[in-house]
C-alpha cells in the first residue's frame, strides 16, 4: 500500500522531531540542568500540544461512542500492569522512590510529566489518524519505535557499545517495555485519539513518579512485566473493535478464537446463539427418530396399532417441531434487534 505524506503531516513530524532533538542536544548545552530539563523542556512540549490541539481534528479509526470502553480498557490495563509490578515487587524486593516527594518536587515533577504527556500523546494520536483512515498495524508500529527513541536519553543508547550483557539488560529492562508501553498507546491512540493514550500512560506515570515505594526488580523481571500486559492489551483492542466494526465477518468465524471477545462485545448476540445451537440439536433428534418410525424400524405389534403409533408419534413430533421453529425465528428476530447495527456499532 502506497502511503502519500501530506504536507501538514511533515510539518508535524518534523516540529516533533525538532523538539524532542532540542530536547536532548540543545537545551542541556545552552542552559543548566535543572532549566533544560524542568523548564525549557516542559514548555516547548506544552507548546507542541497546544500547537497540535489547534490544527483540524483528525478522526480516529474507530467511532467517538466506542471511546468509554476504549477508555475502560486503557485504566485496566494500566492497573493491571501496576498490579503485577507489585506482586513481582514481593517475589524480589521492593526500594524507595528515587523522586522527590517534597510538595515542590511533586509540583516540578507534575509539570515535567504532564507536559510530556501532552506533547507526546497530542502528537502520537494527530501524525497517526492523519494517515490511518482505516486500522492499521504498520504505522503504530513505527510510530512507538519512534516515540520510544524520542523517551530515552540519548546517552543511555551508549550501553550498546559496551558488553553484550549490559546492551542486552538495556534492551530488556529499558526499550523493550518502553516500546511495549508506546505500542499499546499508539493502538490506542489509533483507534480513539489522544484521550486512552492519556489515560493508560498517565495512570503508570502517576504510579512510578509519585509513588514513595516502588518495586526493585531485577531486568527479567522488568522485562516480562513491562511487555506481556502491553501486548495483550494489543491484541484484546485490535480483536474487540475489529469485531466491532466489522461484525458480520467475525460472526462467520463460529469456532475462532474471536468469539469470547465478540460474545463480551455483544452478550445478548452470544446467549441467542447458544439457544440456537440447543433448539438445532432438538430438531435434528426429532428428526432422526421421525425418520426411524417412518422406515418401520420399530418392531410391528399388528397393523392396527403400529399404524396409529405412527400416526400419534408424527402429530406430536410436528406439533413440537413447529413450536421449536417458532423458538428459533423468534429467538433470530430479538439477536438481531440486539446485534449491533454496522451503521450503529460503537467503535
Amino acid at each position: 500500500m502506497r502511503i502519500r505524506l501530506p504536507l501538514d503531516w511533515l510539518f508535524v513530524f518534523g516540529l516533533t522531531v525538532s523538539v524532542y532533538t532540542a530536547a536532548n542536544f540543545v537545551l542541556p548545552r545552552v542552559f543548566e540542568n535543572f532549566f533544560a530539563t524542568y523548564v525549557f523542556q516542559p514548555l516547548f512540549l506544552i507548546l507542541l500540544a497546544v500547537l497540535i490541539a489547534r490544527l483540524p481534528g483528525q478522526r480516529a479509526a474507530g467511532k467517538l461512542s466506542g471511546r468509554p470502553l476504549l477508555v475502560k480498557i486503557a485504566l485496566a490495563a494500566a492497573l493491571f500492569q501496576i498490579y503485577l509490578a507489585v506482586v513481582a515487587g514481593f517475589f524480589e524486593k521492593f526500594g524507595h522512590s528515587p523522586y522527590s516527594l517534597t510538595p515542590r518536587g511533586v509540583v516540578t515533577n507534575l509539570v515535567y510529566v504532564g507536559a510530556g504527556l501532552a506533547g507526546a500523546e497530542f502528537s502520537r494520536a494527530w501524525l497517526i489518524n492523519r494517515l490511518c483512515r482505516k486500522p492499521a498495524v504498520f504505522l503504530p508500529f513505527l510510530i512507538a519505535l519512534l516515540y520510544t527513541v524520542f523517551s530515552l536519553p540519548f546517552s543511555q543508547f551508549a550501553v550498546l557499545r559496551k558488553t553484550v550483557e549490559e546492551a542486552v539488560q538495556f534492551f530488556g529492562s529499558t526499550f523493550l517495555p518502553l516500546f511495549a508501553e508506546n505500542l499499546l498507546a499508539s493502538v490506542f491512540a489509533m483507534w480513539g485519539g489522544a484521550l486512552p493514550a492519556l489515560a493508560y500512560r498517565g495512570v503508570l506515570q502517576a504510579f512510578y513518579w509519585f509513588s514513595p515505594v516502588l518495586p526493585d526488580l531485577n531486568w527479567a523481571m522488568k522485562a516480562l512485566v513491562g511487555t506481556v500486559v502491553p501486548v495483550v492489551g494489543v491484541v484484546v483492542v485490535q480483536q474487540v473493535f475489529l469485531a466491532r466494526a466489522h461484525p458480520g465477518r467475525f460472526r462467520k468465524q463460529a469456532g475462532g478464537g474471536l468469539v469470547w471477545w465478540v460474545g463480551s462485545v455483544s452478550p445478548g448476540a452470544s446467549a441467542c446463539s447458544e439457544r440456537r445451537a440447543s433448539l438445532g440439536s432438538v430438531l435434528d433428534s426429532d428428526l432422526r427418530e421421525y425418520q426411524a418410525l417412518d422406515g418401520g424400524d420399530v418392531p410391528a405389534r399388528g397393523a392396527v396399532a403400529h399404524l396409529g403409533l405412527c400416526l400419534s408419534r408424527r402429530s406430536a413430533l410436528g406439533s413440537e417441531r413447529r413450536s421449536m421453529e417458532r423458538a428459533v425465528a423468534r429467538d433470530g428476530h430479538r439477536c438481531r434487534r440486539r446485534s449491533p447495527r454496522a451503521g450503529a456499532a460503537p467503535v
